[in-house]
């Protein structure tokens, strides 16, 4: 190109172009736009498709001199939307060059003057506000420029403080997210395999921007949206995308602020998975399962559509990662402080690990146990389903806390104890059982006294087996522990703990129905947990009677016959006579225990055991099964009861009859 052209071409550029296409052009020259909208201010209006002066030039970065001159010739472009790249504000947001926040306050002053729907409201084509873009596109650029901080929060404020409501808007993509989810979710923008000091400053900058936003519109923690598997709140999205326990609090207690009708805790999908589930499926920490449990104690009995209980998905989890820990030996090993008792915990001081710092402590949970991806956090190892091993799960993780224990015991002096792999993840996983357990007993009736794990454990009908196991061999001293305010012992709970409807099978082996893990893993289990209290127990537990002046039989009784009666599964003598079978064998053991209990009258009913069964099932049966579904062995099971009870004392019907 010959020297003279150029100078042609800036004239023409200059002098004959009119603001649109100087804003248009490939190297604009913001200082001539500026002067160009001065000079002449009524080509602000044009428009071109989808573009006018201020939104090319806001999409392209333009210096705010030049946005405040364009604005002043024609405020009323910053409401222009077009719905394939929405307003001025959504291009500033996601423009290629540099953003500086005065551009922000430039736009959003002229918004204000401006009279109905503000430009923070307005939604593109994918149902994107300006903040939606802020957080989806300027995150990432955020988290990875530390000198960014000022300009990034500034901008966020501004926003949010503008039009609050904006925090709440879903957009119109699966999930109908709104900038709360996106922002509890804003990891998953950054993207790739996050190391320690960078996942600690993303954890910190979500929980920043949350922050932000809950400060101006408390009630987006409420808000219940809907998604492709159902219903669900923030509180959702931030247990599955693994947000710390800081971020949880700020939800939960935003929630307790207004006066919500619903508490998002207890909020299920469309697969009946609360937050609870979430954080047992993913595996998280156990600062963020304790403050879940504790919000809200009704979901920890709360079942899904398979009818497992988060304490059922903690175990499977930790399962899961104990048949990984085999493959590497858990020989791996991690330095961590020992932290003080506290008065009254002494189910977990033995078991805590720290590095004295929040986000040091969850890295180091992060990499000792990490949480599972939305992949596989359904999956159910199939050995859980087999005869065995979870019980033998149980005993070698009750040694391993045994020894971590007597550790601690040993080295008091200590300040910090290293921690093979297997040690830390048994004692995490110990960590948040504990948690749960102890905020379910704000749901159970077990007397109002003092916390007993061991009680807790035997009676909550969300406890799997194996885990009740671990409990017993841990504090088996507690096995005698009489409850001061009811008179029970661990036995009496366990023998009074109420069957439900995923105890009896689904389906029938024996007619080539195939019965899935999940189906297996509860199968009988409420029976298997009182067989484990009573081997546990001292045989002297079966001759004592609480302070209503039952023993463990009458409260046996008075379970299996309301278990039979009210079951609410169609009747199969295959799948469902195992069951019954287990429950006279158990009505044996403890009258073997006792034999002079077939000569105690029930506390309750004043009635011999062999009476009480059929007193028991006039009580509990229902006078027609829901749904005419034909319930297992509603009369055959006191009469066999009788006749067990009876062919271990027959000298009963004469003194009965006297």
């Amino acid at each position: 190109m010959s020297e003279s052209v150029v100078p042609t071409k800036k004239r023409k550029l200059h002098h004959d172009s009119t603001l649109l296409e100087m804003c248009k052009s490939s190297r604009p020259d913001w200082s001539a736009v500026a002067a160009r909208a001065i000079s002449h201010p009524q080509e602000a209006e044009e428009q071109q498709g989808s573009s006018t002066p201020l939104a090319v030039a806001c999409r392209k970065g333009a210096p705010a001199e030049c946005i405040k001159h364009i604005l002043q010739a024609a405020p009323s472009l910053v409401r222009r939307l077009f719905q394939s790249r929405g307003t001025p504000l959504h291009e500033a947001v996601v423009c290629g060059g540099i953003m500086t926040s005065d551009v922000l306050e430039l736009l959003l002053q002229a918004d204000e003057q401006l009279d109905g729907k503000s430009s923070c409201l307005m939604q593109d084509v994918d149902g994107c506000t300006p903040l939606h873009l802020l957080i989806k596109r300027r995150f990432p650029w955020h988290v990875h420029n530390e000198a960014d901080d000022e300009c990034w929060f500034h901008m966020l404020q501004l926003l949010v403080a503008r039009a609050p409501e904006a925090v709440e808007i879903p957009d119109r993509g699966e999930y109908e997210e709104p900038p709360l989810v996106m922002a509890l979710k804003a990891n998953t923008y950054v993207g790739g395999d996050l190391d320690g000091i960078m996942f600690q400053r993303v954890e910190r900058r979500i929980r920043e921007t949350v922050a932000c936003m809950l400060k101006h519109r408390p009630e987006a923690a409420r808000k219940v949206l809907s998604g492709a598997r159902g219903s669900y709140a923030a509180l959702h999205s931030a247990v599955f995308h693994g947000r710390c326990s800081d971020t949880i609090r700020l939800l939960l207690d935003a929630e307790r602020q207004g006066r919500a009708t619903s508490n998002a805790a207890l909020l299920a999908n469309a697969q009946g998975e609360l937050p609870l589930h979430f954080a047992a499926m993913r595996g998280e920490p156990p600062n963020s399962t304790a403050l879940l449990a504790r919000s809200a104690p009704e979901a920890i009995l709360a079942r899904d559509v398979l009818g497992l209980t988060p304490l059922h998905w903690f175990w499977i989890r930790f399962a899961s990662t104990s048949m990984a820990l085999e493959n590497d030996r858990g020989e791996a090993t991690v330095e961590a402080r020992r932290i003080a008792s506290t008065p009254g915990d002494n189910y977990v001081d033995f078991s805590l690990l720290e590095r004295g710092d929040f986000y040091a402590n969850l890295n180091m949970i992060r990499n000792l146990d990490p949480p599972i991806g939305f992949l596989q956090m359904r999956h159910i190892p199939n050995e859980l389903g087999t005869d065995g091993y979870a019980s033998e799960l149980a005993k070698r993780s009750a040694q391993v806390l045994s020894n971590t224990r007597q550790r601690y015991i040993d080295e008091q002096e200590q300040r910090t104890v290293v921690w093979t792999r297997r040690e830390a993840v048994t004692s995490l996983f110990w960590a948040k059982v504990v948690s749960l357990l102890k905020a379910a007993a704000e749901e159970m009736d077990l007397g109002g006294g003092e916390f007993r794990l061991v009680n807790a454990a035997l009676s909550c009908r969300s406890c799997p087996p194996a885990v009740a196991e671990l409990i017993c061999s841990l504090f088996p001293e507690e096995l005698s522990m009489i409850d001061a305010n009811t008179g029970k012992l661990p036995l009496h709970y366990a023998a009074a703990r109420s069957w439900h409807s995923w105890d009896w099978p689904r389906t029938n082996a024996e007619a080539g129905q195939t019965e899935p893990t999940s189906s297996q893993i509860l199968r009988g289990e409420s029976i298997a947990v009182l067989q484990t209290a009573i081997l546990a127990s001292p045989p002297q537990a079966a001759r004592v009677a609480d302070n209503q002046g039952r023993l463990a039989l009458h409260h046996a009784i008075d379970t299996f016959v309301k278990a039979c009666s009210s079951s609410g599964r169609a009747y199969m003598v295959d799948a469902h006579r195992p069951l019954v079978v287990s429950m006279l064998h158990v009505l044996q053991q403890l009258v073997s225990y006792y034999p002079e209990s077939l000569e105690r009258r029930d506390g309750k009913t004043k009635l011999y055991p062999f009476l009480q069964a059929t007193a028991a099932a006039t009580e509990f049966r229902n006078p027609s099964s829901p749904n005419d579904v034909e319930v297992p062995f509603p009369d055959e099971m006191p009469l066999s009861i009788v006749y067990v009870l009876l062919r271990e004392n027959p000298a009963l019907i004469s003194r009965e009859q006297s």
